[in-house]
């Protein structure tokens, strides 16, 4: 990656940039910030060439080829009046998607609450945390982008894919992160104004790639007898609307449910 290239891009909005040529992971780069300097300047980026451990949602292991993907972490200071993060998590899939379309004018979809779809293959990841740290807390975005891989490991091959195999040609990293974190900051700063995602919703569902289609629900502690749902879209709090056989809506966050389609992933 030319960090040339990306502090030439990077918009103001952004204090700093950290590059790492090898990280475990971008995320716990950005927490291990946070312990060692509360004054740290924010919002700042971390980005690697080369991240080794990886993860996502639900514990599951992220990897990505050195040299040829994006891992790339978001690290700001959460308003006093925020108490989750579930929500930022919704703001960080349509920075992406809107990104891919600048760069590549691939139009991608959202398998909510936060994979980015391209022809019912998963293109990228998103893992948000948030931190404490005496009474200041702060989130942590991290996004893994398929940029430029060739293959990927038989156990998802049939679920992942690339921009590079979806658009037939190397996509610049420089300018997708760059216009990632432009689109997200936008959005981030207009959530924190507003104090929920109303100003998304419309724009949310319209690229949800489940809208109104059946749908199975799955969580370890919480039954859902009336599988499969109908996806209605989200609420002003990111959590999905589903519809049940008896026509009931009910509500379910990200963290306790995971959604998929009813033939597979989506």
């Amino acid at each position: 990656m030319d960090i040339s290239i990306l502090n030439d891009l990077i918009p103001d909005s952004l204090n700093s940039i950290k590059y790492l040529k090898e990280v475990d992971s971008t995320n716990n780069y950005a927490k291990k910030l946070v312990l060692e300097d509360n004054d740290i300047s924010l919002p700042l980026l971390v980005t690697t060439d080369d991240q080794t451990q990886g993860k996502g949602r639900m514990g599951r292991i992220w990897k990505s080829e050195p040299g040829q993907n994006i891992a790339m972490s978001i690290l700001l200071k959460a308003p006093e009046s925020l108490t989750g993060y579930s929500s930022v998590t919704l703001l960080s899939a349509l920075a992406v998607v809107k990104a891919i379309n600048d760069v590549t004018s691939l139009s991608c979809l959202i398998k909510w609450p936060n994979d980015v779809i391209f022809q019912s293959k998963k293109v990228c990841g998103i893992l948000t945390e948030m931190i404490s740290m005496g009474s200041a807390n702060y989130i942590i975005v991290g996004i893994g982008i398929n940029a430029n891989s060739t293959s990927f490991p038989e156990e998802i091959k049939d679920k992942a894919t690339s921009i590079k195999l979806a658009s037939e040609k190397d996509v610049s990293r420089e300018e997708l992160i760059t216009n990632t974190v432009r689109y997200f900051i936008d959005y981030y700063n207009k959530f924190v104004e507003i104090k929920d995602l109303s100003f998304i919703i419309d724009e949310y569902n319209s690229l949800l790639i489940s809208k109104d289609k059946e749908v199975i629900l799955s969580s370890d502690n919480i039954p859902f007898p009336d599988n499969p749902y109908i996806s209605r879209g989200i609420d002003h709090n990111g959590g999905l609307i589903v519809e049940s056989k008896d026509k009931k809506m009910i509500t379910v966050t990200s963290g306790e449910v995971s959604v998929r389609g009813v033939l597979g992933y989506v």
